[in-house]
């Protein structure tokens, strides 16, 4: 049986963890906070049919098309930031889209453009496996006070090897590939499918 008081306080503690990816691997290796509501703040746990709304900036494109090693940032540490589709209305995805934008410029003392926003499935992403045939991303609600729509793609962490990382960079935007592109967030809620129909 999946201790989800456990998975709550494991979160809460490593919600601002560099390393938040491996330290929740490392304690349950086998996905199962996945089947918890690990905040306080959201919905509930991601279902598998969910979309995840993931905002692209310009600092994610290279020569005009996405980047890879930028779309996917975080995703072996504190985690790929996505909005739960289902739980948002298009002023949320707008509102949410630009604090990024604005973040983004304070890191960078640049500034930054909105590009959009690309559509993932979650039971996609869950079923996305490395070539030893091993689940390779959790997918986890991670709402905060200010965005209860909130939700993580962590990679599993195995190891520190970075031919690792660019596998899972690799399939991520593989299953990118197979959906949409980059869309004006706009347009998203509008549009009836934007899942995935293959991985």
């Amino acid at each position: 049986m999946v201790d989800c008081h456990h998975c709550r306080n494991l979160f809460a503690e490593q919600m601002e963890n560099s390393q938040k990816a491996r330290r929740i691997n490392q304690e349950h290796p086998n996905f199962e906070c996945e089947q918890c509501q690990v905040s306080a703040h959201s919905p509930g746990a991601v279902g598998a049919s969910e979309r995840l709304v993931r905002f692209v900036l310009d600092s994610h494109m290279k020569d005009g098309r996405l980047d890879p090693l930028q779309a996917c940032n975080g995703i072996d540490k504190k985690g790929m930031s996505v909005q739960r589709l289902e739980h948002c209305s298009v002023t949320d995805l707008v509102r949410h889209g630009e604090c990024l934008r604005h973040k983004a410029e304070g890191r960078s003392m640049k500034s930054r453009r909105l590009e959009g926003a690309f559509v993932l499935e979650a039971g996609d992403v869950r079923s996305l496996k490395s070539v030893e045939a091993e689940r390779l991303f959790g997918v986890y609600d991670t709402a905060t006070e200010d965005s209860s729509a909130h939700a993580d793609i962590l990679l599993a962490c195995s190891s520190n090897r970075r031919p690792d990382r660019q596998e899972a960079r690799d399939r991520i935007m593989k299953l990118y590939e197979t959906g949409k592109g980059v869309v004006p967030i706009e347009s998203i809620i509008e549009t009836a499918d934007f899942s995935s129909t293959e991985t």
